[in-house]
């Protein structure tokens, strides 16, 4: 058992641990043994005062301690507190009409399956419609598994468990692509540089967990439109929000909107289907500035996607302000009022 001593105010010995947090209902669980018998126990933050249950049943707490305190075999407490009090101080009262005080507690929640996550979700963040992770392969497979389709894969090179894509689609003329060798890799080269490999256009060009590591993700975007024929599709699944990794490597985070940019009417793309899939929940941690640490952050999503078709040519494309409309639609920066 690991104690955690949170230093209270006074002279007298107390040990205290949190044992759970439920972020459903937020109630803080945990035991104090001190060398005073509690009369009382508070939570304090700066969102109010709550009043914790003292004195529950706590056997292996006595145990662990070998009978120091004898207040241990009933030192367990509950508290609930609102979502938003995720730090303060606890306030113990004694018999003998002190109090003490301990010092900033941040109450670390668990992330389980019986919480609602969905408070965590943007109502403006579409979910990907058919093309999710969990459904691209399977989609593109069955879409693109035919005599005579050209597919180009950008990272090919097997890295993962999963199934090299090429055994998905055998009827079809797959080509891997990777800046090194390895398995499931024919053509080794630069993605900023890609239609300069082939001498034809493909059906689908495609890539997953790539566009994170290209330094300029705008040209390699530029160059698969190259590659591809009119009419022919792209699929993009890259992150949306994921730790930091293939440092130093990792260049961007992509929401679906900045994939949308890309392969935007200005490079003559249609989009077909656009959005993110497997939501995530954070947290700033106890490393943070002190006026974040703990706090929740909503809005996260592991993976964006991006399917399109090719409906033109675009001759001497460059990326410049004057096609701002054409990538960015008819929306408008939102205005943020302070009051």
């Amino acid at each position: 058992m690991t104690n955690r001593a949170l230093a209270f105010e006074g002279e007298v010995e107390i040990l205290c641990h949190i044992d759970h947090c439920c972020q459903q209902t937020m109630t803080i669980e945990g035991w104090i043994a001190s060398s005073e018998e509690i009369s009382s126990l508070e939570f304090v933050t700066g969102a109010g005062t709550y009043e914790g249950a003292y004195g529950l049943p706590r056997p292996d707490v006595f145990e662990a301690l070998n009978g120091a305190y004898p207040n241990a075999e009933n030192s367990g407490f509950t508290i609930k507190v609102d979502e938003a009090a995720l730090d303060g101080t606890l306030k113990v009262r004694f018999n003998s009409g002190r109090s003490a005080l301990s010092n900033r507690l941040l109450v670390v929640t668990e992330l389980n399956s019986e919480a609602d996550d969905s408070k965590y979700l943007n109502a403006d963040v579409p979910f990907t419609k058919t093309m999710g992770h969990s459904q691209w392969r399977k989609q593109l497979s069955e879409t693109f598994n035919t005599k005579g389709t050209r597919i180009l894969e950008v990272g090919s090179r097997v890295v993962t468990r999963a199934k090299p894509f090429r055994d998905l689609v055998p009827k079809a003329e797959y080509t891997g692509f990777d800046i090194y060798e390895g398995p499931n890799v024919d053509v080794v080269g630069d993605a900023h540089k890609l239609s300069s490999y082939f001498d034809g256009q493909f059906d689908l060009v495609f890539s997953s967990a790539v566009f994170e590591h290209l330094a300029m993700p705008w040209l390699a975007a530029e160059e698969i439109a190259k590659s591809l024929k009119v009419g022919g599709h792209v699929f993009v699944e890259t992150h949306y929000c994921y730790g930091s990794h293939e440092r130093p490597w990792h260049f961007f985070q992509f929401s679906e909107k900045a994939l949308e940019v890309l392969f935007s009417p200005a490079l003559g793309f249609e989009c077909l289907d656009s959005g993110v899939s497997n939501p995530m929940v954070g947290r700033f941690s106890s490393y943070a500035d002190e006026y974040l640490q703990n706090k929740p952050v909503p809005g996260l999503y592991c993976h964006s996607e991006f399917f399109g078709r090719k409906v033109r040519e675009v001759a001497d494309f460059r990326w410049h302000a004057d096609i701002l409309t054409d990538v960015a639609g008819e929306t408008e920066y939102p205005k943020r009022i302070v009051e």
